[in-house]
């Protein structure tokens, strides 16, 4: 098998795997949402009034928790998406190069780069919005358990849970931020030649 050969051998392959992981991050955020739309709907519904209880707010402490496993989830897809797109267009793009048909790598294209910036900041504002706003209502109905107290050990259980659920929001986003700043970084280095 010759070098070109090889080369277009990897590139399906991770073209392949670039088309599922797309598919997989997509997957992770329906679900967070859709988990999320039926806490809420458990938490605030009509059911709870049914019973004789105002609400069942207790429950949206899960929402932080499942966000950081979305948001952990996510950012890995895009990690490996990005290393996946560097692969294909600075090492598998010059063995390709070398065929007698020049095909362009959309990768590596001038289409992808313009237009790279604007997606990169797009998809983090949706993942921000999608994982961090959940979270941030969830807080704010449970908002009567976000009392500090000392000694510590005069805290409540559910006193303790608001704390680590803030905590786990918090991680949440910052696992966002971390993974967009970083891309963000690669891209800007692209845009300057390195």
């Amino acid at each position: 098998m010759s070098k070109a050969d090889t080369a277009r051998t990897n590139y399906q392959a991770a073209h392949t795997e670039l088309l599922w992981r797309f598919s997989e991050r997509h997957r992770v955020i329906l679900v967070y949402l859709g988990a999320t739309a039926t806490i809420f709907g458990v938490a605030l519904g009509t059911g709870a009034a049914a019973e004789g209880v105002t609400s069942r707010a207790e429950i949206l402490f899960v929402i932080p928790y499942l966000a950081l496993g979305g948001s952990l989830l996510v950012s890995q897809h895009n990690i490996l998406i990005s290393a996946l797109l560097d692969f294909c267009a600075k090492e598998i793009g010059p063995f390709l190069e070398q065929e007698e048909a020049e095909a362009p790598q959309f990768a590596s294209s001038k289409a992808f780069r313009a237009q790279a910036r604007l997606t990169l900041w797009l998809r983090f504002f949706g993942h921000l919005l999608i994982i961090g706003v959940p979270c941030v209502v969830a807080l704010l109905f449970n908002l009567e358990y976000a009392i500090w107290i000392w000694p510590l050990a005069a805290l409540g259980p559910l006193d303790w849970l608001w704390w680590l659920s803030l905590l786990s929001s918090m991680v949440a986003v910052g696992v966002l931020v971390a993974v967009h700043m970083r891309r963000a970084a690669v891209i800007a280095r692209r845009r300057l030649g390195f």
